[in-house]
């Protein structure tokens, strides 16, 4: 990778981990299962305020940024989103119910705890589902709608060339949706949204050092999609995926087994004390 390149990448890592999350994080809102984060027609975002939350506090769960056992207040993740405290209590809830988080009291909750061999599974299960999912779009999209992938993926290699992660990962989140919308599956859409992480939005932000070797892949899985060679595609895909999921282990390793912090408040102010 180019050093300017690199030096871009780096200052949008920094942006997005910093002020103006929500606004980075879903620079256009679009889910890749179709479920209920999208944006319609004039470019207003329809995701709830909870929704994104939420996706935030997971993706520092996946990234290792919140440690198993580390207590988070309603009042303090208001103070850091600019919220009231209804979007707050709908990300908890939806957290609590997905296993994330844990209840301690009416206002708080902890992070749950977890081991590798957890995260490595979570996106080995959506791996399965994005897999067939491609089986199914090399059996059912016609030659022009396998066409529209090798469009967004130029348009990703494009991005990249510029250093520009925002417009890259709103373009990942596009390309991934597309292929899952060509499966022409319902049931498959369904479980994919029952299941999927979403860390499309956060993943090229946390791991810009991977950006080059994703736009291989992806090119990889075109070309066996695009030769109608469906085991191939999926494959290549189920590598894809687990291999954020490699990426968010080493993550939760090197902050969290190594160190072996003990479980913190995050004060009003968003400092961990």
């Amino acid at each position: 990778m180019h050093r300017t390149q690199q030096k871009s990448f780096e200052h949008a890592r920094t942006v997005g981990n910093t002020g103006g999350i929500l606004a980075t994080m879903f620079p256009d809102t679009v889910s890749e299962d179709g479920g209920e984060s999208s944006v319609d027609s004039h470019g207003l975002v329809r995701a709830s305020l909870g929704y994104q939350i939420a996706t935030v506090l997971r993706n520092e769960i996946l990234f290792g940024r919140l440690a198993a056992g580390e207590l988070l207040s309603q009042d303090a993740v208001c103070t850091r989103f600019e919220t009231s405290r209804m979007p707050v209590r709908d990300a908890f809830r939806q957290l609590v119910h997905e296993g994330f988080l844990v209840r301690t009291s009416a206002k708080q909750v902890r992070v749950a705890s977890f081991n590798e061999e957890d995260i490595a599974d979570m996106f080995y299960v959506e791996a399965t589902l994005h897999s067939l999912l491609t089986k199914r779009a090399v059996e059912r999209a016609t030659d022009g709608e396998l066409g529209s992938l090798t469009e967004i993926h130029s348009q990703m290699l494009e991005s990249s060339a510029a250093g520009d992660l925002k417009a890259l990962s709103s373009l990942n989140r596009r390309w991934h949706q597309r292929i899952n919308h060509l499966a022409d599956s319902p049931k498959l859409l369904a479980g994919l949204r029952a299941v999927s992480l979403n860390v499309l939005d956060a993943f090229f932000f946390e791991h810009p050092e991977l950006v080059e070797k994703s736009n291989i892949e992806h090119g990889q899985i075109v070309a066996a999609m695009k030769r109608r060679d469906g085991a191939s595609a999926a494959q290549a895909m189920f590598e894809h995926v687990t291999g954020c999921g490699a990426a968010s282990v080493i993550d939760i390793r090197k902050n969290f087994v190594s160190e072996r912090r003990s479980p913190e408040v995050i004060n009003e102010t968003n400092e961990v004390v």
